[in-house]
C-alpha cells in the first residue's frame, strides 16, 4: 500500500513525498489505550506493539493520529537507514 502527497507550487514544481511511518490509537478514547508505530521497511509494513514486532499487510492508515512522510528523492536513501 502506498500513500503519497504532490505538492505543486506556483512555478510548477512538483514536490512529492511518501508515508514511511504513522502512529495509530487502539482503545476507546484519547485518555485510554494504546498507542501503535507503524513503519514501511524494505517495502513492507511493519507494527511496532510495545516488545511485539510483526509485519501488517492491511495498516490501519486511515485510522491514524500523526503521519511521517519522506521527500521522494530522499526515500530509499531513508527507508536503507531505517
Amino acid at each position: 500500500m502506498e500513500v503519497e502527497v504532490r505538492i505543486i507550487f506556483k512555478n510548477l514544481t512538483i514536490i512529492e513525498y511518501k508515508l514511511f511511518a504513522f502512529i495509530s490509537h487502539l482503545g476507546s478514547n484519547t485518555s485510554c489505550g494504546h498507542y501503535i508505530a507503524h513503519i514501511k521497511k524494505e517495502g513492507r509494513w511493519v507494527r511496532f506493539n510495545d516488545e511485539k514486532v510483526e509485519t501488517s499487510d492491511q495498516p490501519p492508515i486511515n485510522m491514524g493520529y500523526i503521519y511521517f512522510y519522506v521527500r521522494e528523492n530522499l526515500a530509499k536513501n531513508f527507508e536503507k537507514k531505517l
